[in-house]
């Protein structure tokens, strides 16, 4: 029998990443994020508190409690996927400790951040000792 040939090895994945860093050489855009993406994150985290403080503190009528609670969800959406996602990939910032500050913005949302570096990541629960010591250094200890 006759084995198949393959064309040599060539991932999509491998693939992917030299025509993504072929684009920004070509464009001389920054893979980290700038200040257009800085002020959508406050923007969406100040969008959060008013909501919050509003919902708890004035206590709106029903009609207008539901609607806030839907665009409560949505802007927790929209900062998990944005916010949260870019700081876990690294891609937030060119500044380390503001990544792992946003890659954080996980637990606030009521999950459970992984403890480590990208390299050094498990995918286990952290503690809120291991997260403290993650947000200050690089070796991310303490995973339980």
């Amino acid at each position: 029998m006759l084995l198949p040939k393959f064309a040599p090895p060539r991932t999509f994945h491998a693939e992917l990443k030299r025509r993504t860093t072929q684009y920004f050489q070509t464009t001389g855009k920054a893979q980290t994020g700038n200040g257009a993406l800085l002020g959508k994150a406050l923007l969406l985290v100040g969008s959060l508190i008013a909501l919050y403080i509003h919902l708890v503190f004035f206590t709106p009528l029903a009609a207008w409690a539901v609607l806030e609670c839907v665009l409560m969800g949505t802007v927790l959406a929209l900062i998990g996927f944005n916010v949260m996602h870019d700081g876990a990939h690294g891609s937030f910032s060119r500044h380390a400790w503001l990544n792992r500050f946003a890659a954080f913005t996980l637990n606030v949302l009521g999950a459970a951040a992984t403890c480590g570096t990208p390299s050094t990541t498990r995918y286990t629960t952290c503690t809120p000792t291991s997260m403290a010591s993650t947000m200050t250094s690089t070796s991310g200890p303490g995973c339980a």
